[in-house]
């Protein structure tokens, strides 16, 4: 059951992502700015079968 809530949380990030972000320096007096892009693909989800309860 826990792979499947793991899985749906991906399946939810699928798509591009553009993060910015401004830092105010105040002892500086100076601002910066960073931008951040990322692509999410939607994968191929491989549950393997139980373990078998031998031993």
């Amino acid at each position: 059951m826990f792979i499947s809530k793991f899985k749906y949380f991906f399946d939810c990030c699928v798509g591009t992502w553009v993060a910015q972000r401004t830092y105010h320096d105040l002892t500086h007096q100076q601002v910066e700015r960073s931008r951040t892009q990322f692509t999410i693909e939607q994968s191929v989800w491989r549950i393997p079968p139980p373990r078998s309860g031998g031993g």
